[in-house]
């Protein structure tokens, strides 16, 4: 065998090398983004509820009119086992497509305020509403806080950024 043809033998093996292991990192890369992928969308799937409201309106995103989202941080996780869980975070925003504007404003989880249920009202931090009844009772305490409606909302936990 000449020297030349063991060059090339070494070239091809280590073309076939590279090619194998790029095909394995190509591999392993669609992979992990497809099981990124299905766990944001488990989690977002998992952040919205219906209200159960009686005025029944809903905003059209589809014709570009103004329309507000709460976003509510909440600080509960299955390892943490709190029980009831409480807003660290909320945040109110109203996006207006036609000027292409964001406004939001972050409300102190200790702002005093009258929390109503069903069964009672309480004066307490606007943080404790999430934990009697969640976002039945979340959204309309902003609203009445804000004197704004709140058309969206989406809830996030510590798994959410995980």
């Amino acid at each position: 065998m000449s020297k030349q043809t063991t060059i090339q033998k070494r070239r091809r093996h280590f073309l076939l090398g590279g090619i194998i292991l790029l095909a394995i990192g190509l591999t392993s890369f669609a992979v992990y983004g497809a099981t990124l992928l299905t766990e944001t969308k488990q989690v977002i799937d998992g952040s919205f509820q219906p209200l159960k409201r009686d005025d029944g309106i809903k905003k059209s995103l589809s014709k570009k009119e103004a329309f507000s989202v709460l976003l509510m941080g909440i600080d509960d996780t299955s390892e943490r086992n709190l029980g009831s869980a409480r807003t660290d975070a909320l945040i109110y925003l109203t996006i207006n497509p036609k000027n292409h504007t964001v406004d939001m404003v972050s409300i102190p989880r200790d702002t005093y305020t009258t929390i109503k249920t069903k069964q009672t009202t309480y004066q307490t931090r606007i943080n404790a509403a999430y934990a009697y009844g969640q976002e039945e009772i979340t959204v309309p305490t902003v609203e009445k806080l804000l004197n704004a409606p709140v058309d969206y909302y989406a809830t996030f936990n510590f798994n959410s950024f995980l």
